[in-house]
């Protein structure tokens, strides 16, 4: 795997992370059963996204993206 197919998968986990970070946002004001079910989908994504990630790049700090995640998302709705 070359250098820029890593950096394309830990992107990818990134995205799935704030994915899942906005669709959990979103469930709080929307209660639906639609709601909760694209909020377990992009959660099932993002744990896909990790777990590959994993697989195929075994040193990478999954946590650290996720934190990197969390960050973003927080910077970006001014919490």
């Amino acid at each position: 795997m070359n250098k820029k197919e890593k950096e394309i998968l830990k992107k990818r986990v990134l995205e799935s992370e704030l994915e899942c970070l906005e669709a959990e946002e979103d469930m709080k004001s929307d209660k639906s059963k639609q709601a909760r079910m694209l909020a377990m989908e992009k959660k099932m994504a993002a744990k896909e996204a990790a777990h590959i990630c994993q697989l195929l790049l075994p040193g990478t700090n999954i946590f650290q993206i996720k934190m990197d995640a969390m960050e973003k998302f927080k910077l970006t709705k001014g919490m």
